[in-house]
């Protein structure tokens, strides 16, 4: 049986000293949506 506790969230611990060592990098994605809905590839 599983018991979901009663702290807040959803169970995961977040360490924002270790979250600032890895910096946020927008990936390159060579695959486009165009507005009709298809998809692209360069």
């Amino acid at each position: 049986m599983l018991h979901p506790g009663d702290a807040p969230g959803l169970g995961v611990a977040i360490d924002e000293a270790l979250a600032i060592s890895f910096p946020y990098a927008r990936a390159y994605l060579p695959v486009n949506r165009l507005e009709d809905g298809t998809m692209w590839s360069w």
